[in-house]
């Protein structure tokens, strides 16, 4: 189970599907912090997170990012068992999401309906429409097989390196597929 998780997150794809899915649509302003509890928020030290919620279920490094690590947990919220998964850039907390994997339709309209609550000061909202803090913090809801919450620092060091990468790879991606285009006309 944890290897299928770990396998998702060994390439920056997945942390930046989620960025932009927050930077690139539309998202509803909050004035309440976006944070995991009052005491542990984006920023936060392995150490400080084990000293509150103790030792994880997993700990894991990822094997192409030397500075992510990912603690896993499995926790009750209210009624639901969630898998909680914290993922750190060089020993700073940038995303946590919660799992919840065995819950009815019914159950997941209430918990985006407290989530909205919580945040959004109950304002009729349609749709499952990210929210974002004055910090620059984002909740996005990923309502599929299971209801899947992401909370995510979209200031963290990690995207900002991450982002320039990508761009230098996509470029030299272009370059590689234009010499080959070149070498393809020349040669017809």
């Amino acid at each position: 189970f944890y290897n299928r998780i770990v396998e998702q997150y060994n390439e920056s794809d997945k942390y930046l599907s989620s960025y932009n899915k927050c930077k690139n649509n539309e998202c509803l302003k909050t004035d309440v912090e976006i944070s995991f509890s009052k005491s542990l928020k984006f920023g936060s030290s392995i150490k400080e997170i084990k000293h509150k919620l103790h030792e994880p279920c997993y700990h894991i490094k990822l094997d192409n990012y030397s500075h992510i690590e990912i603690l896993f947990y499995r926790m009750i919220i209210g009624n639901y068992k969630v898998k909680c998964h914290l993922h750190f850039f060089e020993n700073k907390l940038f995303m946590f999401n919660y799992t919840f994997s065995s819950t009815m339709k019914q159950e997941r309209t209430e918990i985006i309906k407290v989530l909205h609550e919580k945040y959004l000061l109950d304002r009729k909202i349609q749709g499952n429409q990210n929210i974002i803090d004055g910090f620059n913090n984002c909740v996005q809801v990923e309502d599929g097989v299971e209801l899947t919450v992401n909370y995510i620092a979209l200031s963290s060091d990690f995207f900002s390196k991450n982002l320039l990468l990508s761009i230098d790879i996509a470029k030299l991606q272009t370059r590689k597929v234009n010499k080959l285009i070149v070498a393809l006309y020349e040669r017809m």
